[in-house]
């Protein structure tokens, strides 16, 4: 049997209705994320979040591991931010900026530590900016394929 994407939704409580339906594989919106990128990167500039975490303690053992730093890459565009959102934030209109940006890497999770998380850094016109707000949308099946993202110093 064959159903069009969305026209049906089988019952949870019968495993076997969802047999071959697709339920979100891992690369559905990839050509999407493509195009996002792509546009971004003719009409933006690139971006590059970092996040470096300490060691972790081992109390058995009385250790630390070493810190970590990771990045994550993309291309973005400034954009006009929200006075309500700011506000919200609790955020001065005059240092904070608003970027919608797509991560270069295709399959990274929205709202987990695969993608910018609010603490993060950038570097934006020669200041570091601190991630406060993270809005990955879309994200229609929870992969990010862009995000609108708040910082300020």
């Amino acid at each position: 049997m064959t159903w069009a994407r969305g026209s049906w939704v089988p019952s949870a409580w019968d495993p076997t209705a969802w047999e071959g339906w697709d339920v979100g594989v891992l690369g559905a919106y990839a050509a999407e994320h493509a195009s996002a990128l792509a546009d971004l990167r003719a009409a933006g500039m690139p971006v590059t979040f970092s996040r470096r975490v300490p060691g972790v303690h081992a109390p058995a053992t009385d250790t630390w591991t070493g810190p970590t730093a990771t990045t994550i890459t993309g291309a973005g565009i400034q954009k006009k931010g929200d006075p309500q959102r700011y506000l919200a934030l609790g955020l001065v209109r005059a240092s904070a900026v608003t970027l919608f940006a797509a991560p270069t890497d295709y399959g990274l999770r929205a709202y987990t530590s695969d993608f910018v998380v609010p603490g993060d850094t950038i570097e934006h016109n020669g200041v570091t900016l601190t991630v406060r707000d993270v809005d990955p949308n879309p994200a229609p099946d929870g992969i990010v394929i862009a995000a609108t993202i708040v910082a300020s110093v």
